[in-house]
């Protein structure tokens, strides 16, 4: 996705809230920018809404006339020339020098207290949503009511059936486990071995995103 952005002359913004940079760190995989909301897991807690914007300053903006606010001339700033003048952390100083200013998003401190609050637990909080999740993934794998288990730590995929007559069952949070289920099959309890790892469940997750 990265190449096809860059290829079109354009920067690849990735939302990455769900996994957070715990999980998955879009930059490594060649994302401009990426995004939070800080509300989720980050703060971990609801009690503040706020977001992340992170730059990456690797993006050229100047390659091409798609972004004028960056490369030409602004009035409200003597002139300046963002790009010209700042390089790489061109698009976080307009954001906050323009955007900023203008529309007025700016966090409290008592906010950001208990975002930072809630970061400092947040390897802790997404290890625990992992084992839980690689769990119900595992349970449902061995279930005899369900055909097919996506998830980022199980070593295999089994599918016994078309996808087009597969309904989505569940998805679980970060690791994004996604399951579903055959109707025709009669209910009953569990019959087979799961193909997840058990060694380390939040590596694992890593390691496939």
């Amino acid at each position: 996705m990265a190449a096809i952005a860059h290829e079109a002359g354009i920067p690849l913004i990735v939302d990455n809230t769900m996994p957070t940079p715990y999980l998955m760190k879009p930059i490594d995989h060649g994302a401009d920018i990426v995004v939070h909301s800080a509300t989720k897991f980050i703060g971990g807690h609801g009690t503040s809404i706020g977001g992340v914007v992170v730059d990456s300053g690797k993006f050229d903006w100047s390659a091409n006339d798609k972004f004028p606010g960056l490369v030409e001339p602004d009035a409200s700033y003597h002139g300046l020339k963002f790009y010209e003048a700042l390089g790489p952390i061109t698009y976080i100083t307009k954001l906050r020098v323009s955007l900023l200013r203008d529309i007025g998003a700016a966090l409290s401190p008592f906010n950001a207290f208990l975002f930072l609050q809630g970061l400092e637990t947040l390897s802790l909080r997404m290890e625990r949503h992992s084992t839980n999740a690689l769990a119900v993934a595992e349970y449902l794998e061995r279930h005899s009511r369900v055909d097919w288990v996506v998830f980022p730590a199980c070593l295999h995929t089994r599918l016994t059936t078309s996808p087009a007559s597969i309904t989505t069952a569940t998805s679980m949070g970060p690791s994004w486990a996604s399951a579903s289920r055959a109707a025709a099959k009669p209910a009953g309890g569990l019959s087979r071995a799961p193909s997840c790892s058990r060694t380390s469940p939040t590596s694992a997750t890593r390691s496939r995103w």
